[in-house]
């Protein structure tokens, strides 16, 4: 068994230490390293799938899987990392090389954010909509610039 890493609340206290088994670490890693389902994830250790979601909600249980896929984040960030470098020195498109080399730039803070290109083609039109709320004026009341047409007999 191994033990989850101990939990502290805001207010400084303790929160218990509970102890994992091999069957819900593998659950667990399942789960963040190869995606399935709760329920799929509980079939292949032997677990109840009821059973598996309840011990995941446990505080320790929810410490040791933040932790688990904390460490698999950070393996998969050093593969992508090895990906994008490769395709900026080895990618047969051009295209792919350059922004796989604006990617590296970008997250060593080397390149600047390109501002959108700015067209001056023109006068600009500018569009107003003008409301006349109808329904908060009184029905005896005439509204300025508006014609009532009356019904005429005609005889």
């Amino acid at each position: 068994m191994t033990k989850a890493p101990a939990l502290i609340t805001k207010a400084g206290r303790t929160i218990r230490k509970g102890q994992l088994r091999a069957p819900l670490r593998a659950a667990i890693a399942l789960i963040v390293g190869e995606g399935l389902s709760i329920s799929d994830a509980a079939k292949r250790v032997g677990y109840q799938p009821d059973s598996l979601s309840a011990a995941l909600q446990k505080p320790h249980v929810r410490a040791y899987r933040a932790d688990v896929k904390r460490t698999w984040l950070d393996g998969e960030t050093s593969q992508a990392w090895a990906r994008v470098i490769s395709l900026a020195k080895t990618a047969d498109s051009e295209k792919v090389q350059l922004e796989a080399n604006k990617t590296v730039l970008s997250a060593a803070g080397e390149l600047q954010p390109q501002e959108p290109e700015r067209r001056e083609s023109g006068p600009t039109i500018t569009f107003i909509r003008n409301e006349t709320h109808v329904h908060a004026v009184a029905e005896s009341a005439t509204l300025p610039g508006v014609w009532f047409a009356q019904e005429a007999e005609i005889n």
